[in-house]
């Protein structure tokens, strides 16, 4: 019997309209605290690829204000004024204002997965 995958999306702000890369310049130690939270939010999900990728998906996207085409659940966080990153679960919100850890995604699946048996 086959079960359907959790689906695990995470919607995040653009990283190319931070401080980081507007025309302000910001210290190296910014930028390069910058660029190590981008590839920490990578790794984290391609290890949970690699690690639940029979039982889940995990999808990101980037919220931003020249796009209007998300889903009803994305657009309700939107018009609440929720900060991003916002972490969903089959379309039920998670959480909201910061990415989560590797160890969070790894028990949403795992209870998710256990709720429907």
């Amino acid at each position: 019997m086959s079960i359907r995958k959790i689906q695990i999306e995470i919607y995040e702000s653009d990283p190319f309209t931070c401080s980081c890369t507007a025309p302000k310049r910001v210290s190296d130690k910014e930028a390069d605290a910058f660029r190590d939270d981008l590839i920490k939010r990578s790794r984290i999900v391609k290890e949970i690829l690699r690690d639940r990728s029979n039982v889940a998906m995990v999808r990101r996207d980037v919220v931003t204000t020249r796009r209007a085409e998300y889903p009803p659940y994305v657009r309700k966080a939107i018009a609440e004024g929720r900060p991003l990153p916002f972490l969903f679960a089959d379309g039920e919100l998670l959480s909201c204002g910061r990415f989560p850890e590797r160890e969070e995604l790894l028990k949403v699946i795992d209870d998710r997965i256990a709720a429907r048996r």
